[in-house]
């Protein structure tokens, strides 16, 4: 059942907070009447196929362009792996840290996005969004399934699918990396919270869909590989489980 949302002055101090931890976790509060143009429901930005599949031509761009390589030359379904690992991490990071820090989980109906450049989009909450109701850790983990990572994360997952040859449990284990690594970062910002947001990444990870994705939110190893090694000079990522230094043979096109 929704809850009354915080008093104006509380949300707009909480998300200051939240703020701080860095720039995938800034949340923009509520102004007077409607929001200014460019904002668009967060819905769009998981389950609209043309939309997705735009971003990721984008970002093939701009992965081949750092690498020195013409766009074709990287991987179609690489640059879907990063812009959805991207996509994941930026809606989770938010939602997480206002959970772990403050207890409240807002329901994505409220919740708008734009475009701010080469880095992560706009988040931002609409006036009279509705919050979940919360309570220990255990209620807090059921919002987060229930605000999070069912009705934003699983679709973007399913979205993808539809956009390149990706494996499912590949996509849900970039979904659990973004949530562990929004964990990580918080933990550096605010080691109590970031203790609480790791205790409800696990609660997360060992429930459907996500059960099986990787090992414990401390110290996060995921079960797949989200393909970046085949990048050219790309390598491994932090939590990858294969071995260290695994990169694509040289003179190997990744196209």
């Amino acid at each position: 059942m929704p809850e009354a949302g915080p008093a104006p002055q509380d949300l707009a101090t909480a998300l200051r907070s939240l703020g701080g931890a860095g720039p995938f976790f800034i949340l923009e509060g509520p102004g007077p009447g409607d929001p200014p143009g460019g904002w668009r429901p967060v819905g769009a930005l998981v389950a609209d196929e043309a939309l997705l599949r735009g971003r990721v031509e984008a970002g093939r761009a701009l992965l081949a362009r750092l690498a020195g390589l013409a766009p074709g030359e990287v991987e179609q379904r690489v640059a879907a792996s990063v812009v959805v690992l991207g996509v994941a991490a930026r809606l989770s990071a938010p939602v997480l840290g206002l959970a772990a820090l403050h207890g409240m989980v807002p329901q994505p109906d409220g919740l708008r996005w734009r475009d701010a450049g080469p880095g992560p989009v706009a988040l931002r909450l609409d006036p009279g969004t509705s919050w979940a109701a919360t309570g220990g850790a255990p209620r807090l983990a059921d919002a987060l399934q229930e605000q999070l990572v069912e009705p934003l994360l699983v679709p973007l997952a399913r979205t993808a699918r539809r956009v390149a040859p990706l494996a499912r449990a590949l996509l849900l284990g970039n979904v659990a990396s973004g949530l562990a690594g929004a964990a990580a970062v918080l933990a550096r910002h605010d080691a109590e919270a970031g203790g609480r947001a790791h205790d409800l990444v696990d609660r997360l990870l060992a429930r459907h869909p996500l059960r099986g994705a990787g090992g414990a939110s401390r110290g996060f190893r995921r079960s797949t590989c989200c393909l970046y090694y085949r990048l050219p000079g790309g390598g491994t990522c932090g939590d990858c489980p294969l071995p260290a230094g695994t990169a694509l043979a040289p003179g190997r096109s990744s196209g």
